[in-house]
């Protein structure tokens, strides 16, 4: 069979420090736990399907995100899933 590669994207918002509480590291630790999670939960229905996917988190703009990662991995085809919206069940 046609060996298929599946990646999967995790997009966090940008987020600045506005006090001297929050630092730079404290917000790069939170989007990458934050991002854990929804991959988590993403890797395990791949893998029920017995489908390998690699995952990634970037930071920004989740359309140029996107858009800059489908031209570096050379993406045929993009799935976008949602927050809120449902499960990654439903993609698969």
């Amino acid at each position: 069979g046609e060996h298929i590669e599946s990646y999967i994207l995790n997009v966090q918002p940008a987020i600045s420090p506005k006090t001297g509480l929050i630092t730079r590291g404290m917000i790069k630790d939170y989007q990458a736990l934050e991002s854990q999670k929804a991959l988590g939960k993403s890797e395990i229905e791949a893998m029920k399907r017995y489908l390998k996917a690699d995952t990634y988190l970037e930071v920004g703009d989740p359309a140029s995100c996107i858009i800059d990662f489908a031209a570096k991995t050379m993406c045929d085809e993009i799935v976008i899933g949602s927050r809120g919206l449902g499960s990654i069940k439903g993609v698969f």
